[in-house]
């Protein structure tokens, strides 16, 4: 199953995240992105904490399991128009979601297991990255921007 949202986050609230991601320290570089901890720097922020709390209400929501929780939530700045290649998540990651912050380049489409997800600034696209394969295609040279989380499930890691 894949969920998806328009108008998960406001324009506002997108644009806040990527100056965040301009104005914070790159925790890695991974491809062609340069990442940042979205929680490291601003835990306490009321805007970082009101979507962390709407990541976990739409994950416990949607997949109807209320052990689910954000491991990781990275910003991530797309650059040099590579998308990523045909993958699958960690397998300790429940399901993965995706909030598009810009959408001012063309392509870039998220692609899982053929289904094509066009980016929409605010947009959240929620799926199980560890059993479906999926990929971002290529982009035009604009500077792409997501917020990505990672999610465990509670009792998988109890067990």
């Amino acid at each position: 199953m894949i969920f998806e949202q328009s108008g998960f986050l406001d324009e506002s609230t997108c644009d806040q995240i990527v100056l965040m991601q301009q104005n914070c320290p790159v925790d890695q570089v991974h491809h062609s992105t340069l990442v940042t901890e979205f929680f490291k720097y601003y835990i306490n922020d009321p805007m970082v904490r009101y979507v962390g709390a709407k990541l976990t209400y739409f994950a416990q929501h949607n997949y109807q399991n209320d052990n689910l929780y954000p491991n990781y939530t990275h910003i991530v700045r797309w650059f040099g128009g590579d998308g990523q290649g045909k993958h699958k998540d960690f397998d300790n990651h429940f399901c993965t979601s995706i909030i598009y912050l810009n959408d001012t380049y063309s392509g870039g489409e998220t692609v899982v297991e053929g289904t094509v997800i066009k980016p929409e600034k605010g947009k959240i696209v929620c799926f199980n990255g560890r059993e479906l394969e999926h990929w971002v295609n290529d982009y035009s040279e604009t500077h792409r921007y997501t917020l990505t989380t990672w999610y465990i499930n509670g009792e998988e890691v109890l067990k």
